[in-house]
């Protein structure tokens, strides 16, 4: 997500966490700039030290938009270090929390895969980056023994179907599915072991 500096310096700081809109991020990512409003260097000096993390890519900013602001800028930004543009991938943390569990093959490259929770609820969006059609195999613990269920719903279609894991899932060219683990069948297993 892209997001405005002033959203930045007015969003809320929790738990290493910065909330802005609908959005919680751990990892910002600030762009080359030469120059920071002092309030938003402010906020991301909270953020980190609140636990969340800044990437600075290939320059850390030398001023504020004031003058009569830079001195206070370059001290907030004196431990701050840039990297590479090539080093973001390997900087950022896993990016969902562990009990998001489920998996795809390919990843990333070919597919985007966002991760929701609704009304408590784990829900999976993905979307084939690809103008030909793909096969993806998804993988996961939806129980102990392995043999978890999901509900696959085509936004397209609107159909619905319940699957075994591990279960491999042709996707459409530019088309997406939603993926949500079966909580029926994950209780009445549960019920009877």
């Amino acid at each position: 997500m892209v997001v405005h500096p002033e959203a930045v310096a007015e969003a809320e700081i929790k738990n290493g966490h910065m909330k802005i809109g609908y959005g919680s991020y751990h990892t910002i990512i600030m762009p080359q700039m030469e120059f920071i409003p002092l309030d938003v260097t402010q906020q991301l000096d909270r953020f980190e030290k609140a636990g969340g993390k800044i990437l600075w890519i290939d320059m850390v900013p030398g001023a504020s938009e004031y003058a009569m602001n830079d001195k206070k800028v370059k001290t907030l930004l004196d431990d701050a270090r840039s990297i590479s543009i090539d080093e973001i991938k390997g900087s950022i943390e896993r990016s969902y929390p562990e009990d998001f569990d489920l998996h795809f093959d390919p990843g990333k490259d070919e597919i985007n895969a966002g991760r929701f929770i609704k009304e408590g609820k784990q829900i999976y969006l993905l979307v084939n980056r690809e103008q030909k059609d793909i096969l993806i195999e998804v993988q996961g613990q939806r129980e102990e023994d392995g043999n978890g269920k999901i509900r696959v719903l085509d936004p397209s279609t609107g159909g619905i179907n319940k699957v075994s894991l591990p279960v491999k899932l042709q996707l459409e060219a530019n088309r997406s599915i939603v993926l949500m683990p079966d909580r029926e069948y994950l209780k009445q297993s549960l019920l009877s072991k």
